[in-house]
């Protein structure tokens, strides 16, 4: 028999992230709108928000990774879901894959096939939903640039 962990812990540092990105981000908006931040300085705040994510998740022992993802970038929740849809995640498989043939680990054979399966099936589904996600996100983003009236 198979067991499969959940890990509740993953998701620990992305509510603390996103308060904190949310704040920032309204900070900064106010400190630009003074003209407090000059251009050149304009570009910190993102690579400086996503340290901070990093940090606040892994201190709470939550996944670093996941919450510098989700708090360190300024995008839309849109852009978000079509990253995290087209995100690499086939390349964890393939590393699970090998962790479990080299440990020679009860019902390899199942775990080998079945992430072959999904591999296949990962594939099918993006290469079938690439172009109608690109050309959705592609014509929202050209709605945008036309209309002032839709932040970004």
């Amino acid at each position: 028999m198979i067991e499969i962990t959940i890990r509740p812990d993953h998701g620990i540092g992305n509510g603390p992230c996103v308060s904190i990105m949310a704040l920032a981000t309204i900070r900064f908006a106010v400190c630009a709108n003074r003209g407090w931040i000059t251009e050149t300085w304009r570009q910190l705040p993102v690579p400086a928000l996503a340290v901070t994510c990093f940090a606040v998740a892994q201190w709470l022992s939550g996944s670093g990774f996941i919450a510098c993802f989700v708090g360190g970038m300024p995008l839309r929740a849109d852009e978000k879901l079509f990253m995290g849809w087209f995100g690499p995640r086939g390349l964890a498989r393939i590393v699970f894959a090998v962790i479990v043939i080299e440990n020679r680990l009860p019902n390899s054979d199942i775990l080998s096939m079945t992430i072959a399966c999904t591999i296949l099936l990962s594939v099918l589904a993006h290469g079938l939903s690439a172009h109608p996600l690109v050309a959705a996100l592609a014509n929202r983003a050209a709605r945008s640039m036309n209309n002032p009236m839709i932040r970004r």
